[in-house]
């Protein structure tokens, strides 16, 4: 039976759209504002916030005022819809997919926002940054197909902004690089410009960064609070031996507080209640690790310090807690990888998934040189999975909210495998 419309018809095939945009606009709003445990931070700009959705927050409740709740909700519902119909018009301009594999690709990029995360209807950073996220993959598009650098260049201000809501996204430079040289490997004098503006954005990132603090909290430093999540996992796996790695009193006592802490906790290795699996303890109990026990215990010990201001106790916290990661990692270094892989596989369901991805990264560039972009693309979209799940894995749980980015990446392929040979059976036909 055929169906009385096309999807090749512009007019049925925008109409769709249209209709699945406005549909997912009003179950936005007529969910409510979901507030977590993470929310306040943002709303009233704690130090160890990344300022881009603070400041997003802030001009959207500025507006809004009583009416902030329905406002968030509006802004951030517009705002990713929007990216999403970005992206699938970049797809559909460079005739990647058919429009009724665009539309299933649209729906799949929509879910976030209307099942499981409800990304609009959170105060919280995913809400700015999945949007980003998403224009900046278009612009990635472009810049691959197109092989001009002004694609790269356009996508700057935006992996700036991005970097500033969630520097999870700082993979995006290292992809850069890679696409950079790829695309100019014929000719790396052209390259020469694009790859400074690469590592341009560091810089610019942690120098808006230090300003936005300078401002508001008075000191000119980047938010601190990596160096908690590097030192989480190193501490999960190590044991009390470790103490005799730090020659300074301070770090020294800070790392036994850690131990005996997370030894009354059970939220150690060692000392774990059950032989319950260690990938589970340290994913469902990471906030307990990280924030209530390594952030705790450190503020407690830095505020004896009565001449040091609350951000200087967080700093001091931060820097401290970097240093400490170098020597455990020295010591622990085989069973670290172990672990970091796990949480990767974790992050991806199982070991039998990450593989999976492995073996078609390989294929996908065993055969980049194809005269078809579908390599090229399916190569570039991975190689953002991975990125995510790489940097995400080093320090934090692998949990679907850090994750959902990358979603669509499956079946973006899945799609792309089906039109590449609908296209060949037309082809020869």
């Amino acid at each position: 039976m055929r169906l009385p419309f096309s999807f090749d018809n512009p007019r049925v095939y925008y109409g769709i759209l249209i209709v699945i945009s406005l549909c997912s606009i009003l179950l936005i709003i007529s969910n409510p504002i979901l507030v977590s445990n993470d929310s306040e931070g943002y709303i009233k700009m704690y130090i160890i916030r990344s300022p881009g959705y603070p400041l997003f927050l802030k001009g959207i409740f500025t507006i809004f005022q009583d009416n902030y709740a329905f406002g968030t909700k509006l802004i951030q519902g517009i705002l990713g819809i929007s990216a999403i119909h970005f992206l699938v018009h970049t797809i559909r301009r460079h005739n990647l997919l058919a429009p009724i594999w665009l539309i299933g690709f649209f729906l799949i990029l929509a879910i976030p926002y209307l099942y499981n995360h409800q990304v609009a209807n959170n105060l919280l950073s995913m809400a700015l940054s999945y949007p980003l996220y998403l224009i900046i993959v278009a612009f990635f598009f472009n810049y691959l197909i197109f092989k001009k650098a002004k694609h790269l260049l356009y996508a700057s201000p935006i992996i700036i902004l991005l970097l500033l809501t969630r520097s999870q996204f700082l993979f995006l430079i290292p992809v850069g690089v890679f696409l950079t040289l790829w695309i100019f490997r014929k000719n790396l004098k052209k390259a020469i410009i694009p790859l400074s503006v690469l590592i341009l954005i560091p810089i610019l990132v942690n120098t808006s960064d230090s300003l936005y603090h300078k401002v508001v909290h008075g000191n000119y430093a980047t938010t601190p609070f990596t160096g908690i999540h590097l030192l989480s996992p190193l501490v999960f796996i190590t044991n009390e031996q470790s103490e005799n790695l730090f020659q300074d009193p301070v770090e020294r006592r800070y790392f036994n507080v850690i131990m005996e802490e997370l030894k009354r906790k059970q939220l150690n290795r060692y000392y774990l209640p059950n032989n319950l699996e260690p990938m589970t303890v340290f994913t469902n109990n990471y906030s307990a690790i990280a924030n209530h026990t390594i952030y705790s215990e450190g503020y407690t010990i830095f505020s004896e310090k009565t001449h040091l201001s609350e951000f200087e106790i967080i700093q001091q916290i931060d820097k401290t807690t970097k240093r400490m990661c170098i020597p455990i990692l020295k010591k622990e270094f085989t069973r670290w990888v172990k672990f970091y892989l796990s949480n990767i596989s974790h992050g991806l369901f199982s070991a039998n998934y990450f593989l999976f991805y492995v073996m078609l990264l390989l294929f996908c560039i065993y055969y980049i040189k194809n005269p078809s972009f579908h390599f090229e693309i399916s190569t570039l979209v991975i190689l953002l999975l991975f990125g995510n799940i790489l940097i995400v894995a080093l320090g934090v749980h692998t949990i679907k909210r850090y994750l959902f980015y990358n979603n669509w990446v499956l079946f973006f392929i899945i799609f792309l495998s089906f039109n590449f040979i609908q296209k060949k059976l037309a082809h020869g036909n």
